[in-house]
C-alpha cells in the first residue's frame, strides 16, 4: 500500500503521520519489509581488559557522559562554569583538583561578550595564566529566543534542534573535550516535571557527549523546597551519571563561602565535598591563599559577625525598653548586656566591646539617642542606630533662604521635605521698648516655652 492508498483509507492525517515517520527514521514508511533492528554489540571484539575510564576532572568529571550542575541563583554557578572550562584548557588545578587538559567550549544563554570579558581576567589570576589569556572557547547566545535543543514532535519523538546541531558542530571544530551549557532554563523546552521530556533531553546531552567524545555539563536551578537539589521530575537526576551541586554553607557566617558537592557519581565515590570561597571576583579555597590574607579575611568574617550581632540586641534590648551605655562602668554596658542575652550567643563581651567600637566609628549607632519614654513621658536615653535623615545645617539654611525669597516675591513658600530642628525666634525689641525675648519653635509651631 503506497500514501496514495493509505490516504484514500484513512484520509489526509495518516499520510501527514506516515510522512512525519519517514524524515524521522530517514526511509519511507511504505517499505514494509525494511525494519529497525536493534543494535547488538559483538563482545568478541572485546579484549581481555576493559578501557581505562578517561576524566576530565579525576574522580569529579568522567568524559563521554553528561553532568548536571545545579546550583541556586546567585550562588556563581556560571563564574565557577567559566573557570571551570578555562582552568581544563589551561591544563591548571581547579579548585585545588587535578585536570585532564583538553580544548573546552563555554556557551552561555544569559551573559554577554562583555560579561564573559569581565569575568575572565579575574578568573585568570585565580587560575595562575596570564590576566589577557582566554584559552576556551566562548560563545553568548543573550538575547536569542529561541535556543532549546530539541523538543518533543507530534508523535512524541525527540527532534534535535538546529542549536544542538550547530553546538556539536562547533565542538567538533574546536576538538573541545569539555562542553558547558548555561543554562537548562534557556536549553530545555518540554516540562520539567514529565520524566518522558526530561530523559529525552538528558539523553540529548549524552548523544553531544558521545559525538564530541567530551563530557557535557549543563548548568541548571533547583526547586525552591528547602534542600532540594534538583527542578522538577526525579529524572533529573536518575537520567545523568553524574551531579554537581552548589550552595552556600548552612549557617556559615561567611556569605563568600561556597560548598561543591559531588551528589552523584556511577563512576567514583559520591558525596565528595570542596570548600571555597568567592574572593576578588574569582573563586578560590582559604589553602591557596597568603597566610596575610587568610588571616584577613577571617577577622574580617568574624567582625562582621559581631556587627550583626551587636546591632540584632540592641534592636531586641530597645524593643523591651531597656536602654545600654557605651560607659564600661555603668551596670548597662551594652556588652555586657548583650553577652548575656540568647541573640547574643556565641560573641564574647570582648567581642561585643570591639563591635562596640566599631560601630560608633562608622556613625551606624549613636550614644545618648532617645530610646524609649517612660510613664511619665520622659526620654531614657542611651545607644541606638543613627537617624538616618538628620537634617544638616545646610538644609536649614537653604530652607530659611527659600523661605525669604519667597515672601519679598509675595509668593507662597514651597513645602519642605525635611523637618527643620527647633529654633527660636526674637520677638519685640524695639529701639524705644524692651529688649527681645526669644520664643522657641519645633516643626515651624511657637510652643510656650520661651527665653530672655
Amino acid at each position: 500500500m503506497d500514501f496514495e492508498d493509505v490516504e484514500r483509507e484513512h484520509g489526509g492525517e495518516a499520510v501527514r503521520r506516515a510522512i512525519a515517520g519517514a524524515d524521522y527514521l530517514g526511509r519511507s514508511t511504505a517499505a514494509k519489509a525494511e525494519r529497525w533492528t536493534l543494535p547488538i554489540i559483538d563482545t568478541t571484539r572485546w579484549s581481555a581488559e576493559p578501557p581505562e575510564r578517561r576524566w576530565i576532572v579525576p574522580g569529579w568529571l568522567a568524559r563521554g557522559t553528561g553532568c548536571l550542575f545545579v546550583g541556586e541563583a546567585g550562588v556563581g554557578k556560571s563564574l565557577l562554569a567559566q573557570q571551570l572550562v578555562t582552568a581544563v584548557a589551561a591544563g591548571k588545578r581547579f579548585l585545588g583538583l587535578e585536570t585532564v587538559q583538553v580544548p573546552t567550549l563555554y556557551v552561555t544563554c544569559e551573559d554577554s561578550d562583555d560579561e564573559l570579558h569581565r569575568r575572565q581576567q579575574p578568573i585568570n589570576e585565580a587560575v595562575g595564566i596570564n590576566r589577557l589569556a582566554a584559552p576556551a572557547a566562548l560563545s553568548s547566545l543573550a538575547g536569542h529566543t529561541d535556543t532549546a535543543l530539541g523538543a518533543l514532535d507530534g508523535e512524541g519523538r525527540f527532534q534535535l534542534s538546529p542549536v544542538f546541531d550547530g553546538i556539536t558542530a562547533a565542538a567538533k571544530q574546536h576538538g573541545a573535550g569539555l562542553i558547558a551549557l548555561d543554562n537548562v532554563a534557556h536549553l530545555f523546552a518540554g516540562n520539567e516535571n514529565a520524566r518522558r521530556d526530561v530523559a529525552a533531553f538528558c539523553s540529548a546531552l549524552d548523544r553531544m557527549a558521545i559525538d564530541c567524545d567530551a563530557t557535557v555539563i549543563a548548568l541548571a536551578h533547583p526547586a525552591k523546597t528547602e534542600g532540594s537539589e534538583f527542578s522538577g521530575s526525579t529524572g533529573w537526576s536518575a537520567h545523568v551519571r553524574q551531579r554537581w551541586f552548589m550552595e552556600r554553607p548552612k549557617d556559615a557566617l561567611d556569605r563568600d563561602a561556597r560548598v561543591l558537592r559531588k551528589s552523584k557519581s556511577n563512576y567514583a565515590s559520591s558525596g565528595d565535598e570542596i570548600a571555597f570561597r568567592w574572593h576578588q571576583w574569582a573563586f578560590v579555597r582559604d589553602a591557596d591563599l597568603p597566610d596575610d590574607q587568610r588571616a584577613e579575611i577571617a577577622a574580617n568574617i568574624q567582625a562582621g559577625h559581631e556587627n550583626e550581632r551587636f546591632l540584632a540586641c540592641l534592636e531586641k534590648a530597645t524593643e523591651e525598653r531597656r536602654a545600654t551605655s557605651p560607659n564600661r562602668t555603668a551596670s548597662n554596658y551594652a556588652p555586657r548586656v548583650f553577652a548575656a542575652m540568647t541573640i547574643g550567643k556565641g560573641v564574647s563581651e570582648a567581642g561585643f566591646a570591639a563591635a562596640l567600637e566599631r560601630l560608633l566609628h562608622l556613625g551606624t549607632i549613636r550614644n545618648g539617642e532617645r530610646v524609649y519614654q517612660r510613664d511619665n513621658r520622659a526620654w531614657v536615653t542611651g545607644l541606638a542606630l543613627a537617624p538616618t535623615l538628620a537634617p544638616t545645617p545646610a538644609q536649614t539654611l537653604a530652607r530659611e533662604r527659600t523661605e525669604t525669597v519667597a515672601a519679598l516675591r509675595d509668593e507662597p513658600a514651597p513645602t519642605c521635605t525635611h523637618s527643620p530642628p527647633p529654633y527660636y525666634v526674637g520677638e519685640g525689641g524695639a529701639a524705644d521698648g524692651p529688649p527681645p525675648s526669644l520664643r522657641l519653635y519645633v516643626n515651624d509651631a511657637p510652643t510656650d516655652v520661651g527665653g530672655g
